[in-house]
Formats: C-alpha cells, structure tokens, sequence
C-alpha cells in the first residue's frame, strides 16, 4: 500500500463583510484567519488516491 500526506493552503472567496469582524473571530477561535493551511493522509487504490477515511 502507497500512503501520503499531502499539506495544501487554502482561502475562503465571497465571504460576508460580517464574517470578518474581529468580534465573530473572537467567538469562532477554532475558524482559522484566511490563509490557512492544513494537511490529510492519502491512499493510493485501483481507482487513484483516496481520502484515507474513505477506506473505513
């Protein structure tokens, strides 16, 4: 089995002016600030590579 972890850096687009105001941040702390990176685990099947929690 061929296992990866792959890093990406995405940005939200189109989000409500409202959505900004540092009071919403303060109440939503687990929302990252825009750009935000994060990382998941792939695995390589016959049908190409899969989200390893599809494999459950």
């Amino acid at each position: 089995m061929k296992a990866t972890r792959v890093t990406y850096r995405y940005t939200l687009k189109d989000v409500a002016p409202w959505a900004s105001h540092p009071a919403i941040a303060a109440a939503l702390p687990a929302i990252p600030p825009p750009p935000s990176t994060d990382a998941d685990d792939l695995i390589l099947t016959d049908q190409g590579w899969t989200h390893h929690r599809a494999l459950r």
